[in-house]
């Protein structure tokens, strides 16, 4: 039983290895844009964004990994943004190939949005600083959306858009 266990583990990581030899690193980093205590109030938004980009970028064959929630600061007690030189940097040291830039804006109301106002995303090839993509997903959620759909499914939701819009221009090796 023991020598069958480990033929499948062996078989198994065989079959993985063509598609890790091609698979792209990818560091993701979020920033939100927005003041006061609205930034906590909409950190799972973040989170599930996060995820639904994530996702598809797994399901795709790719290597992806976030930089986590922005810290809160002890000057001003809110969460700060990183600077973009720290994106580029970490996402170097980190062992990515690209960097998937995603800027959140919500609105300054004092509930938290269902959803953000607008979603910027930028796609860079880290070696020679080529912009892969760019672009702008507005999102388009009806009344109906609200009031059947949880906040996290219209925000993974949201996720995944922007990652197929990443993908449309990117001829990763791994999905070809």
């Amino acid at each position: 039983m023991k020598r069958v266990f480990v033929a499948a583990i062996a078989g198994g990581v065989l079959l993985l290895l063509p598609q890790l030899a091609h698979a792209e690193t990818v560091m993701l980093y979020t920033q939100m844009q927005l003041r006061g205590d609205s930034q906590e109030k909409n950190v799972d938004r973040f989170v599930a964004i996060e995820d639904g980009v994530m996702t598809l970028f797994f399901d795709s064959g790719n290597i992806i990994f976030d930089t986590g929630l922005p810290q809160k600061t002890a000057v001003s007690d809110t969460l700060a943004p990183r600077p973009e030189s720290w994106a580029v940097s970490a996402a170097t040291e980190g062992g990515a190939h690209f960097l998937l830039e995603i800027k959140l804006t919500f609105p300054t109301d004092p509930y938290p949005a269902a959803v953000p106002s607008m979603i910027h995303y930028k796609f860079t090839e880290l070696a020679t600083g080529e912009t892969i993509s760019e672009g702008d997903v507005t999102p388009s959620i009806t009344p109906h959306d609200l009031a059947t759909k949880k906040p996290y499914d219209l925000c993974f939701a949201l996720g995944e858009e922007i990652a197929r819009d990443v993908m449309k221009g990117w001829q990763n090796p791994s999905t070809l």
